[in-house]
């Protein structure tokens, strides 16, 4: 093929896709063609869902707390003495040493507790938490009711889109009779 037929033929093929090239939006379907309408209106649709949820409560409380002073090396003593004579008294012959070790234990152990003295009482503030179930309503887009205007006329589609301001529209043309 020569230079000059060559440029001609691609001068030809450029001119014949022109109008294709100019609209975008304009195409042939099968069945019609696809054209594109202006959008007028989208509004969205929603649903309000109930979640279950969890938060945290928190509330004081009061607690009552008893403070004994220290306990005294005698008062241990004198009880593990006095319990140890007790135990020895109580065993006989064969049980005899093991009355006496378990009584100065029991002893020692009440010596201890009755030395400390009685104390005292105080109240503190804490602060508790407990986790509730709850429900939260959420609200969430599911689509969008798109109201078009193709050639004068208005018509209404669910999308599951937001289309803005044009809508690609299909058009098919069959004849009545």
């Amino acid at each position: 093929m020569n230079k000059k037929s060559l440029i001609a033929t691609a001068l030809i093929a450029t001119l014949a896709t022109a109008p294709a090239l100019a609209d975008p939006w304009r195409g042939h379907d099968r069945d019609g063609y696809v054209a594109r309408a202006r959008v007028i209106n989208v509004e969205p649709i929603r649903v309000t869902e109930h979640v279950p949820t969890r938060y945290r409560e928190c509330y004081q409380e009061q607690r009552e707390h008893v403070s004994r002073g220290p306990a005294s090396g005698a008062g241990t003593v004198m009880g593990a003495v006095v319990g140890g004579v007790v135990g020895n008294h109580l065993g006989d012959r064969h049980s005899r040493p093991a009355t006496t070790v378990l009584g100065a234990l029991v002893g020692g152990v009440l010596g201890n507790q009755l030395s400390r003295g009685p104390g005292h009482t105080y109240t503190t503030n804490e602060t508790r938490c407990d986790r509730v179930p709850a429900y939260v309503d959420r609200e969430r887009t599911v689509g969008y009711r798109v109201t078009y205007r193709y050639q004068g006329q208005v018509f209404t589609q669910q999308m599951d889109h937001d289309p803005g301001r044009w809508v690609r529209v299909n058009v098919t043309v069959t004849p009545i009779d």
